[in-house]
């Protein structure tokens, strides 16, 4: 039979994409575990990967922050605390933990100066010693960073091990989840507060002010949240209580790739992993499933101690709707155009621009967002006035076939790569079934066997995307608190004179002052500089 020259150029495109889809054996352990295994023979080396159904959406009473303590107790490597092998860990993890519980409520009671850093002193010597015993029994654990890692979802950690080493590895994990001692706790929530003052604390609480706006009172609105005070109150005892009802077979999943055999596995499989006690009723509690009506568009304006910085988000459906493949590829088209827009080398508004999907998860209805950095010289006033007309456009306009067609394969050639290497590809599987409780679902723009038009694209964009259900939220440094140089510093000090000749309210000065700095900050340096010589000059007698 004879082909069409173009025909036949498409038929040699979509062949060898078609043959990179993984072939994933499934397995279901009698306890309810779940197994995935893509076998790649020869390759020397499995990639063993753990993920729990259930993350920091999950953590009811406790803070968000326990999911991630927990999946960086789970998956660091195991060590004889973690396998039973120590008399009395139990005892001193207890101790361990009521010495920083009585350290921390000294720091918060109010008793007076002298008695309290007595008190304080005291009580900090008994913790130090404490902790002392704790991992003098603990011995010295390997300086390895944790493999373990939390989202909104689902707790994940992943390991590469040798062929050969499998069957013992797999003993162990099976003796860690029966026991979940989770004895690396104290030096896991050491690193914890140590990152809550670093660069990583400074995205999250922008992350979190933008969730709390767009998902007031929903389970996804709080998993960015990690307040000091919430991680220093979180116990050992409290944590192992939630861990033993969410690490449970029915909620496990284990994913592996790489040169294994799973049918000449699954003896060894059912022998210690089946062999952990079935948890019936572990399916955990009802989350959000479907998106409420419109109340109108709303607007935050905060000051943070943060990189400035815009995000314009809408509630959209969960990963398993119909909608979703539409929407992704939405995103992808949209922040392709808005890069080209915002990022133009003539006169660039935006130093960053992210477009994303399903954020924070894709279990519950999540958020469409967009997320912009102002470029230097540029200020987030702007950057929204130009940010609103792109909104007006997406519901005028329809994206042209072609930039929607490149969309799109950039969507599949990014599902093909995922399967280049076995811990990605593993990622993608867990996520997938956890998630959205399909692996196929990792690969759907594979799987999907057609093109989606510029209709089914526009139908999204004016079902969810309207103006009346954008959440505006825009974020930056209080410039009385945290003056982004030493020029707004002078600024700052010059603007409060004048303002305070004509104003008596310390309130109301203070936000004039605040305005006028913002707006200020929209001005190039020179201009600046410029704007301070003439308010200098207004303030001398």
């Amino acid at each position: 039979m004879r082909l069409l020259p173009v025909a036949a150029a498409v038929l040699s495109l979509v062949a060898p994409l078609a043959a990179h889809l993984p072939e994933v054996q499934e397995r279901r352990l009698g306890n309810g575990l779940r197994v995935l295994a893509v076998a790649r023979p020869g390759s020397g080396a499995v990639h063993a990967l753990w993920a729990v159904r259930g993350g920091a959406a999950d953590t009811g009473a406790l803070p968000p922050v326990a999911a991630e303590a927990l999946a960086q107790c789970l998956f660091n490597p195991a060590g004889p605390g973690d396998l039973g092998r120590l008399e009395g860990l139990e005892d001193l993890l207890r101790a361990e933990e009521g010495a920083f519980e009585a350290l921390r409520l000294a720091r918060l009671r109010r008793a007076g100066p002298e008695a309290e850093a007595r008190e304080q002193e005291a009580l900090r010597v008994h913790h130090v010693n404490t902790r002392a015993r704790l991992e003098a029994a603990l011995g010295d654990a390997p300086a390895v960073a944790s493999a373990g890692w939390a989202e909104a979802d689902l707790l994940g950690g992943g390991v590469d091990l040798a062929p050969g080493a499998l069957q013992t590895w797999l003993r162990t994990e099976a003796e860690r989840f029966r026991r979940l001692t989770l004895s690396g706790y104290p030096g896991v929530r050491d690193r914890l507060l140590a990152s809550v003052e670093g660069p990583g604390g400074a995205q999250r609480r922008a992350l979190d002010a933008l969730l709390t706006a767009a998902l007031p009172g929903e389970a996804y609105g709080r998993v960015a949240a990690a307040p000091r005070e919430a991680l220093e109150g979180l116990g050992w005892s409290a944590l192992r209580t939630w861990a033993r009802r969410l690490v449970v077979p029915e909620r496990l999943h284990l994913v592996l790739v790489g040169d294994l055999d799973l049918e000449a596995l699954v003896p060894v499989l059912e022998a210690t992993l089946g062999s952990l006690p079935e948890v019936r009723g572990a399916t955990g509690s009802e989350r959000s499933t479907g998106i409420p009506e419109p109340v109108g568009a709303r607007r935050l304006q905060a000051s943070l101690a943060v990189e400035p910085q815009l995000a314009a988000a809408w509630r959209i459906p969960s990963g398993s709707h119909p909608d979703h493949p539409a929407l992704e590829l939405l995103a992808q088209a949209l922040a392709t155009r808005l890069k080209e827009r915002f990022q133009a080398p003539e006169r660039p508004l935006a130093s960053e621009v992210e477009v994303a999907c399903g954020l924070p998860g894709l279990r519950d209805p999540g958020l469409f967002l967009i997320r912009l950095r102002p470029a230097p010289g540029q200020g987030l006033a702007a950057l929204e006035e130009a940010l609103r007309s792109e909104q007006v456009r997406l519901q005028r306009e329809a994206f042209p076939e072609e930039a929607l067609r490149r969309a799109q394969r950039q969507l599949e050639a990014a599902q093909i790569q995922v399967q280049e290497g076995a811990s990605a590809l593993a990622v993608a599987l867990a996520r997938a079934q956890v998630q959205q409780g399909d692996w196929r679902r990792a690969f759907r723009f594979r799987t999907l066997g057609r093109d989606l038009g510029a209709p089914e694209i526009q139908a999204v964009v004016r079902t969810y995307l309207l103006p009346e259900r954008a959440t505006t939220v825009l974020l930056e440094p209080d410039p009385l608190l945290a003056p982004q140089d030493p020029l707004e510093a002078r600024l700052l000090e010059v603007l409060r004179k004048l303002v305070q000749r004509q104003v008596s309210d310390p309130a109301q000065a203070d936000g004039i002052v605040r305005e006028a700095l913002r707006q200020l900050r929209m001005l190039t340096l020179a201009e600046r500089e410029q704007t301070l010589k003439l308010l200098q000059g207004q303030v001398k007698p």
